[in-house]
Parts: C-alpha cells; sequence; structure tokens
C-alpha cells in the first residue's frame, strides 16, 4: 500500500478489530508500517476491504463475496498485528548407542497466528486438523540428565502428499 493509505488502512483496522470475530485475537498496536511501501506499488496497491465493510451488512452478502472479504480482511489484521514469536527446543537424546532427537515448541506471543486460528476455527475447521504439524512443548531437559524408567511405543504409518489446492479451498480461507 502506498504512505497516503495509512490513515484509511488505520482506521479499517481498528474497525476490523473490533468488529470482526477474528478480529478478537489481536493485540497491541497496528503496524501498519509493514505493509506500506510506495515503491513496491507500480500499477495497483494491494487489494484490501474498504471502509464501507464498515456500513455493509456482511451476512447480505453472497457467500463467496463474504467469504473473499473475510479471507482480506483476515490477511490485512495477520500483515498488520504482532509476530509470532516462539522458541524452539531440540534435544540428542542417546539410548545405548542409538540417538534420538526431539523437537519441542513453546510459543512466546501468538501474534497474527491467533488471529488466524480464530478464523480457522470460524470457517469449522477443527483444532487438530490445524495443530497436526506443530511441535508439542518438552519439558525442562538439562545437559547430561538420565532418564531411568522410560515408556516407548512404536507405531507404523504411512504419509499422505499434501492435498491439491481447488477453489473451494481458497474459499474457505
Amino acid at each position: 500500500m502506498t504512505k497516503g493509505m495509512q490513515a484509511t488502512a488505520a482506521s479499517l483496522i481498528l474497525w476490523l478489530r473490533d468488529n470482526m470475530p477474528f478480529g478478537k485475537g489481536c493485540a497491541g498496536e497496528p503496524d501498519i508500517d509493514r505493509v506500506t511501501d510506495d515503491s513496491k506499488v507500480t500499477d495497483h496497491h494491494a487489494i484490501i476491504p474498504t471502509v464501507e465493510i464498515a456500513r455493509t451488512d456482511l451476512s447480505e452478502l453472497p457467500s463467496r463475496e463474504r467469504d473473499v472479504l473475510t479471507l482480506l480482511a483476515v490477511r490485512l489484521l495477520c500483515a498488520t498485528t504482532q509476530a509470532n514469536r516462539f522458541e524452539t527446543v531440540t534435544a540428542m537424546l542417546d539410548c545405548q548407542g542409538y540417538t534420538f532427537t526431539a523437537r519441542g515448541k513453546t510459543i512466546l506471543q501468538s501474534g497474527w497466528k491467533e488471529v488466524e486460528r480464530i478464523h480457522r476455527m470460524s470457517i469449522r475447521q477443527s483444532e487438530t486438523e490445524h495443530r497436526e504439524n506443530e511441535d508439542a512443548a518438552l519439558p525442562v531437559l538439562k545437559e547430561g540428565q538420565t532418564f531411568e524408567t522410560v515408556s516407548a511405543s512404536l507405531r507404523e504409518w504411512k504419509t499422505s502428499p499434501p492435498k491439491h489446492y481447488t477453489e473451494d479451498l481458497y474459499c474457505k480461507w
């Protein structure tokens, strides 16, 4: 977007935060500078909702139009809200000469991911489906720590390739 659009975008973002369900996931001041750069705008600025969204009853829009408008609003909020910050831990564990690797992630600040999570939940995408690739948190570990009793299990399964994007899938986002 251009610098001249900052004031309009700021008021739009504040309205989205206050009036849209996924806006509740926003914290802190919107960082509009992150998405405004006159040098990157050539033919047309980014496609964003207009302030007319505040005067529109979204339930009266056709579902596809409402879905596109909602997706644009979600992406605008994701682009201007706080960063998603996390800490990752990788542990190398040795057991009778075999090395095992465990990874864990602790969320420090949800940021834009919270907006996305709330939106996904609103379109009935289950939490488990969304979180299946996320790392779980590891317990506190110390170098040289030993574990006397460990229960382990082996499971065998096959992976499947990612699903192809379809027009219907885009509308669900």
